[in-house]
């Protein structure tokens, strides 16, 4: 059976935040993705981010632009809208049209450097039916394992980017995914993908660098099935 894999958190729309720059570029990276076993992705524009460049409407236009240029273009692959929310603590936007594929699933990401009392957001978030994905946890160096055993308690999941599985940046950050993993309190592994050159879709790359390290379930949950339940939320 060929291998499937669905990545929700990337930035393909071009032009409207740091990611792809042009649709070509677009299409470029959504072809290594359909090479790879790819077969949906959520493109997730910053949202409250320094890096954001456009307005929802302006991202939600270039969505639809892309998803006819990949019609035309033949490409086997599913595309749906979402975002990267940064959480800014005297901003309230409605996270409700912020969701992931009009799920009621959140991806949300933090300060790296300042702790925003994520415990806080998680419960105001649940408190909307939402269910919060924190994104690339790996980066924020407050948050301790004991922490995420406390958000997914409280409702998070949690999601790792796919480069940090396979390249971590030091020993620190390698003991700290193998024992996330270890402990399955990894939810998703997705590629957080730019471009086709320093932040290109490596999410098959993962998967085979853990193929036959941690138990094949838990392999197929953490690159396929929990993101595949996500897209039926609704849909």
């Amino acid at each position: 059976m060929a291998l499937k894999l669905i990545d929700i958190h990337t930035h393909i729309i071009p032009n409207v935040d740091d990611g792809a720059k042009s649709f070509d570029e677009a299409l470029q990276m959504i072809l290594k993705m359909v090479d790879d076993g790819i077969t949906d992705v959520i493109a997730t524009p910053h949202f409250q981010s320094v890096a954001t460049k456009s307005t929802v409407e302006e991202q939600q236009k270039k969505f639809v632009e892309l998803k006819n240029k990949v019609i035309e273009n033949n490409l086997r692959i599913n595309l749906h809208f979402g975002h990267e929310v940064r959480f800014i603590s005297h901003l309230r936007p409605d996270y409700k049209k912020l969701t992931l594929a009009n799920s009621n699933y959140i991806l949300i990401e933090f300060s790296y450097v300042n702790n925003p009392m994520i415990d806080e957001v998680v419960l105001n978030l649940r408190a909307l039916g939402l269910i919060p994905i924190i994104a690339h946890v790996e980066r924020y160096r407050y948050i301790k394992k004991s922490d995420i055993k406390y958000l997914k308690e409280l409702g998070a999941l949690i999601q790792v980017n796919a480069e940090t599985v396979y390249n971590p940046n030091d020993r620190k950050e390698k003991k700290y995914i193998n024992n996330l993993l270890k402990n399955k309190l990894i939810d998703f592994i997705a590629s957080d993908v730019h471009n086709n050159n320093t932040r290109s879709s490596n999410l098959r790359k993962a998967y085979d660098h853990l193929k036959g390290k941690i138990n094949d379930q838990y392999l197929e949950e953490i690159f396929y099935n929990n993101a595949k339940k996500l897209l039926t939320v609704n849909n």
